[in-house]
């Protein structure tokens, strides 16, 4: 058995990307695993490899750590989750920017510690395109 995935698009316009993601674990942790795919965000015409993120509400029910990345050929760090909930707010900095990097997708990534079967992650990231 897998870990159950859902991921939700619920903006998605030339400016703003926003999704939900959804994760129940059957005790496998994940590793690199696409939270957010630039790829499917096509709205206003636009798509972008440069996103920032500018929120973050998440909620880590058991697992002690979510480690969010933005995809490269060397994944590049964005964030780290830890268990409980949180609500995150980098608008007034600009965003958290997606770096320069080799092999640049837009793509964000998640990797897990901690999960056992029944823990629980949902994640709501607001993405801003350039």
């Amino acid at each position: 058995m897998a870990n159950t995935k859902t991921t939700v698009k619920l903006q998605d316009n030339a400016k703003w990307a926003i999704v939900k993601y959804n994760l129940v674990s059957d005790g496998t942790e994940e590793a690199a695993s696409i939270v957010f795919n630039a790829s499917d965000f096509t709205g206003g015409g636009k798509t972008s490899t440069s996103l920032s993120i500018h929120k973050i509400w998440a909620t880590l029910n058991g697992a002690s750590q979510a480690q969010l990345f933005f995809d490269a050929t060397a994944n590049l760090p964005a964030w780290v989750l830890e268990e409980g909930t949180a609500c995150l707010d980098f608008s007034d900095v600009g965003g958290i920017p997606n770096p320069t990097g080799a092999g640049k997708t837009g793509d964000i990534l998640i990797t897990t510690l901690g999960l056992a079967a029944g823990d629980g992650i949902s994640i709501i990231l607001k993405l801003k395109k350039k």
